[in-house]
């Protein structure tokens, strides 16, 4: 029996993840959240649509069973077991707290909330419900990553480190326009350290 996602947001990572989801046997997408009707729709059909497909008049099966929403509270009465919240940092406790509330599952885009409050407070919830409440943080779980790791914790001469994590943002340009970038703003929980420094911290924080 397939884990029914609804899929919260129209930006590339939310691409990224329904492309991961379809490729496995588990998962199956039935719902997506965009800030309009339309929005959720184009993103199905770009995403689910597949090439050959089209050629033969086909719809991929995972499309046929997706529906397209612009109301949260719509979705959340829909037939999923969780949500994957892809959506500017400073509305992932928002819309996490209503899935648990609704008795869905969630997982959170990177970094999964604003504070630590904000974390203990629905990590409680969601264990009270006996539901799930993941980050969607992918990197600690890599090959590397546990390599690293098991030397780390088997090691006894290790008397300190320096992590680094330098990336140009696929933003920047447009910051430096001028333009509105929720990334790096406060007011939306962004920031360097949020957006890309986070993998640093989260390996220091796994390793040490």
């Amino acid at each position: 029996m397939s884990i029914k996602i609804g899929i919260l947001g129209t930006s590339w990572i939310a691409s990224q993840a329904a492309e991961a989801l379809s490729n496995l046997d588990d998962y199956e997408i039935t719902a997506v959240l965009g800030t309009s009707l339309d929005k959720a729709e184009n993103f199905i059909k770009e995403n689910f649509i597949k090439e050959n497909f089209i050629k033969e008049n086909k719809l991929n099966s995972i499309y046929k069973n997706c529906q397209p929403f612009e109301n949260y509270a719509e979705l959340l009465k829909s037939d999923i077991d969780c949500v994957y919240i892809a959506l500017p940092n400073s509305l992932h406790y928002e819309f996490a707290s209503q899935a648990l509330e609704a008795d869905k599952s969630a997982i959170v885009e990177k970094p999964i909330f604003s504070s630590v409050k904000e974390y203990k407070s629905l990590k409680k919830l969601a264990d009270s419900k006996n539901l799930y409440l993941i980050e969607a943080m992918r990197s600690v779980y890599t090959k590397n990553h546990n390599i690293v790791r098991q030397f780390v914790h088997q090691s006894n001469c290790i008397t300190g480190a320096t992590i680094i994590w330098k990336n140009y943002s696929s933003k920047y340009n447009s910051y430096k326009k001028g333009q509105i970038v929720k990334v790096f703003l406060k007011s939306f929980s962004g920031g360097a350290l949020a957006d890309l420094g986070v993998y640093a911290i989260s390996a220091a924080v796994d390793w040490f």
